[in-house]
């Protein structure tokens, strides 16, 4: 299991070549900032 540096509401791990993406902004309702699009 490798872990990418994540940024402040991503997280990013990869496991046998599936990468696992969790977006946490629980105060927003999970939705996605400008910062999702970069």
């Amino acid at each position: 299991m490798n872990e990418i540096p994540s940024a402040e509401h991503i997280s990013v791990e990869i496991n046998d070549h599936v990468a696992t993406v969790w977006m946490d902004r629980p105060d927003a309702l999970n939705a996605m900032a400008p910062q999702f699009w970069r």
